[in-house]
């Protein structure tokens, strides 16, 4: 009976832990040397959102996301705290169950299974390569056109450009879901990027931070956390982030 009480406890002490959905953040030490990557910048707060790249042996190197906090030159960061794969998309900090291949933008459904070829992809790359954009090759990636030059990416077009009447238009910026083309209109289906595998026929965009969500935070609530934090003349070490539903 004893033994079974603690392997009942233990279980259940398991499970809470596991059961925790908040993001932690860390405050952590940094300077202006420090190797970083700036994803995301607002210049009227001071705050940054970067990746910061830790070199290890053999060459091998391991990227952490941060929110930095400039206060006149004095730096307040805390990094994200997790080992999932993170999306940072318009409005969320999103941690993914996948990394191996883009899980956003542009997907054909037949008979209920994603293809990788796009309707009339084929024809839009003939039209853009009659253009003479002086490039080496192009890459298309679930609907993102881009066209290269010695390397770097020197021309990129988006499926929907061609497809729907918004033209140019930022689809990266559109509210999180599942959106199906309805002739050349974009309609909302679902709210939640997993839902494409409940399509049976169609051409579907689902903007970042994509399908495969464990968990998503508001990245308006990261930032201000992190701004008052740095306000205090003892900033905590660590601060919780309650995931969004």
């Amino acid at each position: 009976m004893k033994i079974l009480y603690l392997g009942c406890l233990a279980f259940f002490i398991s499970s809470c832990l596991n059961l925790s959905s908040d993001l932690t953040l860390d405050k952590i030490e940094i300077d202006h040397a420090l190797e970083r990557d700036t994803l995301e910048k607002y210049p009227d707060k001071g705050l940054y959102i970067v990746q910061i790249i830790h070199e290890g042996t053999f060459g091998r190197f391991s990227i952490d996301h941060c929110i930095i906090k400039d206060n006149n030159g004095k730096l307040t960061a805390y990094e994200m705290d997790s080992q999932e794969y993170k999306r940072i998309s318009k409005d969320f900090v999103a941690l993914v169950s996948t990394q191996d291949k883009p899980n956003w933008g542009w997907f054909y459904v037949n008979n209920g299974k994603i293809s990788t070829e796009l309707p009339g992809i084929s024809v839009i790359l003939d039209s853009l390569d009659a253009k003479n954009i002086k490039s080496d090759f192009s890459n298309v990636v679930n609907g993102y056109i881009s066209f290269y030059l010695k390397g770097k990416v020197v021309k990129d077009f988006n499926y929907g450009r061609f497809v729907t009447k918004y033209g140019d238009f930022n689809f990266d910026n559109l509210d999180y879901g599942v959106y199906k083309l309805n002739k050349d209109r974009l309609e909302v289906v679902s709210r939640n990027g997993d839902d494409i595998f409940k399509q049976k026929e169609g051409v579907f965009f689902i903007p970042p931070p994509g399908y495969g969500v464990i968990h998503k935070y508001k990245k308006t609530q990261i930032l201000n956390a992190v701004d008052s934090a740095s306000k205090l003349e003892n900033p905590p070490g660590t601060i919780k982030i309650k995931a969004f539903n």
